[in-house]
């Protein structure tokens, strides 16, 4: 039994090592922010989803904006460029240092740009310069040791793996399914026990013997469908957890622009948009 779940387990980590071969790989300061070289300024991550790589790139350092009108209530006008940002009290200076772009499936561009803003309004804070833009060392590894995780998890509980990547409604469906599809097994298999004692019984009468046979005929159905099913989806979790991408906190939160109605118009400001 140890070499069966070894064999999975290797198995199982080659297919995902291959699926993220296939992946893009993403660059080491997505998965962990730099560090500010001095106290003016701070590191700020966004993104942004688009048709075209301008549109996606617009809509992240549109982000960065919103991120600023909320954390100082004030109305924010900028570029990207990062010159300063102009307010009739503030002015908000930051500077775009790298930019990350991937294609989605549905012909979409997601793009994540990496900014050093000051940390408050009317200071001229002092930018250092960043080199590790194309660094993906510490990605690769941290991937790995996700991934080896994610499937031990399954292994053991289907759908934790899943959860483990942050695709968190996969992992719950995966889990109650499971949960389904045992606990349909397990009560069939008790009914087919019940039903069998009845066929058992001598005392019992012909109508209800054919009765008890044909419900235990039944119960083997729908216990054989039942571990069959849980069976071929505990196989699909693993399989979908070796393959999966795994979901970064700023692939789930983001600021969007939200106008109001109100009785002088309307009234801008910031939401925050979560993907489950």
């Amino acid at each position: 039994m140890k070499k069966i779940l070894f064999l999975v387990i290797i198995v199982l980590l080659s297919v995902s090592a291959f699926a993220q071969n296939r992946q893009q790989i993403r660059p080491d300061w997505l998965l962990k922010k730099p560090e500010a070289g001095n106290d003016t300024y701070e590191y700020v991550i966004e993104h942004g989803v688009g048709l075209t790589e301008k549109d996606a790139l617009d809509e992240a350092i549109n982000h960065i904006h919103q991120y600023y009108i909320h954390r100082l209530g004030q109305k924010i006008e900028s570029s990207q460029e990062g010159v300063t940002a102009q307010t009739e009290t503030y002015a908000i200076p930051f500077k775009k240092v790298c930019e990350y772009t991937e294609k989605e499936k549905d012909g979409t561009f997601t793009v994540y740009v990496l900014c050093q803003v000051a940390v408050r309004g009317n200071i001229t804070p002092v930018f250092d310069e960043y080199y590790s833009c194309n660094s993906i060392g510490e990605y690769k590894n941290f991937m790995h040791k996700k991934n080896v995780s994610a499937i031990v998890a399954s292994i053991f509980m289907p759908g934790a793996g899943q959860m483990v990547k942050r695709h968190y409604g996969s992992g719950v469906l995966t889990l109650l399914g499971e949960v389904v599809f045992v606990g349909g097994a397990v009560g069939s298999y008790f009914y087919a026990q019940n039903q069998l004692s009845i066929m058992r019984n001598y005392d019992v009468s012909l109508t209800d013997f054919n009765a008890a046979k044909k419900n235990y005929g039944i119960c083997r159905i729908v216990n054989i469908a039942c571990l069959s099913a849980a069976g071929a989806l505990y196989v699909y979790s693993l399989i979908r957890t070796g393959t999966m991408k795994y979901k970064f906190k700023n692939d789930h939160l983001s600021f969007a622009p939200a106008f109001i109605p109100t009785e002088q118009g309307m009234a801008s400001g910031a939401c925050l948009t979560f993907k489950f």
